[in-house]
C-alpha cells in the first residue's frame, strides 16, 4: 500500500508520514490505558509508521534517482544501513531499559523516530 501511494504522490510524504505514525504509537505506547490500546498502539501504529519507511520504499526512491549500474550498491548500503541501526539500538534501548525503565526507552524511540522526518526531505519529488 505505501509503495503504490510512494508510486503516485512520491516517496517523501510516505517517509514523512510513516515517521509521525512511528512516533505516535511509539510514544502512546509508553503509556497504554489498557490492553486494546496497546494493541491499536504498538500493533497498528508502530506497525504502520514502520512499514511506510521500510527498505521498498526507501530503495525504491533511491532507485529512480539512480544510474542501473549504481542501484545495487544503493540497495546493499540501504539494508546494510538498517542492520547496523539494529544493531546500534538493541543494546543501547537495553541499557536506556535497564538504567531508566522500559517507559523512557520508549519515548526515547519515539524522539529519536522524529529525526528521520528531515531526513525525507532528501527524496523530495523533482519537476520533470
Amino acid at each position: 500500500m505505501f509503495g503504490a501511494i510512494a508510486d503516485r504522490h512520491g516517496p517523501e510524504p510516505v517517509l514523512v508520514a510513516g515517521g509521525l505514525l512511528l512516533t505516535a504509537g511509539l510514544g502512546a505506547g509508553a503509556v497504554p490505558a489498557d490492553g486494546s490500546g496497546t494493541d491499536a498502539d504498538l500493533g497498528m501504529l508502530t506497525a504502520a509508521g514502520a512499514g511506510a519507511g521500510s527498505f521498498s520504499i526507501l530503495i525504491g526512491a533511491t532507485a529512480g534517482r539512480l544510474p542501473a549500474e549504481r542501484r545495487s550498491f544503493a540497495a546493499g548500503f540501504i539494508n546494510a544501513g538498517g542492520s547496523l541501526g539494529q544493531f546500534v539500538f538493541a543494546p543501547l534501548l537495553q541499557l536506556v531499559i535497564g538504567a531508566a525503565g522500559w517507559t523512557a526507552a520508549m519515548l526515547g524511540m519515539a524522539a529519536t523516530s522524529l529525526l528521520t522526518l528531515p531526513l525525507a526531505r532528501v527524496f523530495r519529488r523533482r519537476p520533470g
